[in-house]
């Protein structure tokens, strides 16, 4: 894969030179009065003696990862933007029609892009007027039955992710959570890849593994990394004080090879949002759980989400509150 710029346009292509992904661009998506606009630069591209290509404010940075391409784009602003939703880091259009996607989605969680806990990654066909927005990575299959790996390899800069749509149209974007930038400020993405597979099996590890040894080289946290059990990826919210203290048993008896620190009794175990006392499956209370807890030699944690309330339930509890 490599970058080919022609004429002022940027095309991606295959190893033989068949243009893959067309009429590509960069740089952002603002919110004006309710609405998303692009401020793209879509003409004008030029590859430089570095390799580097540039449009206007924007440069896009390949390099070589085997079979197919690392790239990373830059983008400064002519102007303060109130509101940027996404850092357009690469936009372009598909030569052959897509028809079928692996990706995990994005979901929105007031109003921030996560694709954390509950998310899935699913297999798809994917329509001509349909459109999808995935978290980390895609494998994209097109009508041929060619395969393409696009995907995040570094999460330094921004929770990335991308939009596909059934006429072809992809958006790689970092999202900017509609913050403010300033005149002259550069917007510097992660780095992705792009690349085509033969498999998702075999790829998609050798995929991690990039991201990886990408990664091993970032800063080191500068504080202790809270080692320990939350009841919540396992179990959800179906728990129990029994569940407490299975859980507590097992994870002490492999203290050799898990040197957990702490214990977190996630969702699950209050009576409702916004009542946030033991419910019937804790008959013993929390103090009852903490002290098991601690008993076993690791600290207590538990999960609250203080704005969040089933109003009806608790003005049905609490006559005394009207709204």
């Amino acid at each position: 894969m490599r970058f080919v710029a022609e004429n002022g346009k940027l095309t991606l292509t295959d190893k033989t030179g068949k243009p893959v992904v067309t009429d590509i661009s960069c740089g952002m998506n603002v919110a004006e009065s309710g609405r998303s606009v692009p401020v793209l630069e879509e003409d004008g591209w030029a590859a430089g003696e570095d390799g580097v290509f540039t449009s206007g404010s924007a440069r896009i940075t390949p390099s070589r990862e085997g079979e197919g391409l690392k790239f990373r784009s830059e983008y400064k602003t002519g102007g303060d933007i109130a509101r940027c939703e996404e850092f357009v880091v690469l936009k372009g259009r598909f030569t052959e029609r897509i028809v079928r996607f692996l990706a995990p989605f994005v979901r929105d969680s007031n109003g921030s892009r996560t694709n954390e806990m509950l998310t899935s990654v699913e297999s798809l066909p994917l329509f001509p007027d349909s459109e999808y927005e995935f978290g980390d990575f895609a494998v994209l299959e097109t009508e041929s039955g060619r395969k393409y790996l696009l995907g995040v390899v570094t999460f330094r800069e921004y929770f990335s992710g991308m939009n596909i749509k059934g006429d072809g149209t992809v958006e790689v974007r970092a999202y900017t959570e509609q913050a403010p930038v300033a005149a002259g400020q550069t917007l510097k993405s992660d780095l992705f890849i792009f690349t085509e597979i033969d498999d998702p099996v075999t790829a998609l590890p050798d995929y991690s593994d990039l991201c990886v040894r990408e990664m091993i080289g970032s800063p080191r946290l500068k504080f202790d990394v809270p080692y320990g059990f939350c009841t919540w990826y396992y179990y959800l919210s179906d728990i129990s004080e029994q569940t407490v203290t299975n859980s507590v048993e097992d994870l002490a008896s492999l203290r050799g090879k898990l040197p957990a620190k702490y214990v977190q009794i996630d969702d699950g175990w209050q009576v409702f949002y916004g009542q946030w006392e033991e419910n019937e499956k804790f008959p013993g209370g929390m103090k009852k759980c903490a002290d098991e807890i601690k008993a076993a030699g690791y600290l207590p944690g538990l999960w609250f989400a203080p704005l969040w309330a089933n109003k009806a339930r608790i003005r049905l509890n609490t006559p005394s509150i009207s709204r």
